[in-house]
């Protein structure tokens, strides 16, 4: 059972109901789950991660998000590109840019090597890292989704 304390720490205003330090430049800003961020921002986050609207997953909608290519560089030798992705969700008729994605996952905590002592082998497993498991089904969507919105095709190979 949580305490009163606990269990507010865990409610995500709708509005920025904190007020920021005097010295910072709020204008435009609304807090979300703790940091101030622009307010269309704010709103695509709550839509996308509080809501849990228009995310890829397991027998979902198909979410309504346009990929986008934000940069594109080569680094020089060999046939990988370096890039990054941005998200357009329309929300309320509006459209909203996200560096993010929601993603239905699985997450495995359970150590999968042990030693006949009983030790783990994976050295920081659990604390700097995990396994996520991602359904075909939802990797299949997403990778067309950026083939629709960029053009560039998603390889696998080799992960």
């Amino acid at each position: 059972m949580m305490a009163d304390d606990e269990a507010a720490a865990n409610v995500i205003p709708k509005d920025d109901d904190e007020s920021a330090p005097s010295n910072a430049n709020t204008d435009g800003m609304v807090k979300w789950r703790g940091n101030f961020v622009p307010k269309e921002e704010a709103k695509a986050l709550r839509h996308v991660f509080d809501e849990l609207k228009d995310h890829f997953g397991h027998q979902k909608a198909d979410p309504m998000v346009r990929v986008n290519v934000a940069s594109l560089e080569h680094p020089g030798s060999g046939p990988v590109w370096r890039g990054n992705l941005d998200f357009t969700y329309q929300i309320d008729g509006e459209h909203c840019n996200l560096g993010f994605i929601g993603m239905d996952v699985c997450v495995d905590l359970i150590p999968k090597r042990i030693t006949k002592d009983g030790e783990l082998l994976l050295k920081d497993y659990g604390k700097t890292w995990i396994y996520v498991y991602l359904p075909q089904e939802t990797l299949n969507k997403f990778k067309q989704y950026v083939k629709t919105g960029t053009g560039w095709s998603v390889r696998t190979e080799g992960t």
